[in-house]
């Protein structure tokens, strides 16, 4: 173990907040390239190919929650040449400032569901899925976890939730159909740039996934996703 001095974008994201903003998709569909700056901090940009969008209450139509509307893509995504989402029903996010983003949305069962940092697809354990009905046993949203083929078992309601990293470009998007999205939620964390104490593991265990996000326990030729400790690399095993 060692420690540095570094900026906190470089590590783990604490939770602790001290400024948030929603932006609920509207009754209106969204054009094509849509940029949303409603909420400070962060941009959010459309893919391609929206109809109108459904009025369908996330939390039930007495909730006070704003995500009331989502979004009905007409196109399924595609790829430009580093396999980044150029056209069809994908959302980016550039926050400005390291926090949480929770992105309200509906993912059909049976097909590839993915969260992109900076063109690397993230590792199912890189956020998590909270669905929108109370679970009665525990009085609490409940949490639901992909298969290591990044596809769900039943559709999916409720929130994408995953740490952000200022200056990094995300992306949500489905492969072979198109995600539904009703808006989202950023928090910015406290002392986003502010120098911190942080301790580094080296020996941490060393975990690889391909670019799809599924694990690999010895990887062979190839580009691969590689994560020690708080620190996620793509790296060329030959």
């Amino acid at each position: 173990m060692k420690k540095i001095f570094t900026l906190l974008a470089a590590a783990a994201i604490a939770v602790s907040a001290n400024a948030q903003g929603t932006y609920a998709v509207p009754e209106t569909q969204p054009t094509d390239g849509q940029v949303i700056t409603s909420v400070p901090n962060i941009t959010m940009t459309y893919g391609t190919g929206y109809k109108e969008n459904k009025q369908n209450y996330l939390y039930g139509e007495n909730s006070d929650s704003p995500f009331t509307y989502y979004t009905q893509g007409t196109a399924n995504v595609t790829f430009d040449a580093d396999g980044v989402p150029s056209t069809g029903a994908f959302y980016e996010f550039k926050p400005e400032k390291n926090g949480v983003l929770e992105v309200a949305a509906v993912i059909g069962n049976g097909k590839e569901f993915f969260v992109m940092d900076n063109g690397v697809n993230m590792p199912i354990t890189g956020y998590t899925l909270i669905g929108n009905k109370i679970d009665e046993a525990t009085g609490e949203y409940p949490i639901v976890t992909p298969g290591e083929d990044n596809k769900l078992a039943a559709k999916f309601y409720g929130l994408i939730k995953f740490d952000v990293v200022a200056g990094h470009t995300y992306y949500t998007y489905m492969k072979g159909s198109k995600m539904s999205f009703y808006g989202f939620n950023y928090t910015v964390s406290d002392d986003s740039s502010a120098i911190t104490d942080i301790t580094v593991d080296e020996n941490a265990p060393v975990e690889y996934f391909n670019l799809q996000g599924i694990r690999v326990d010895n990887p062979e030729n190839g580009l691969y996703i590689k994560r020690q400790g708080n620190t996620v690399t793509k790296v060329l095993v030959k």
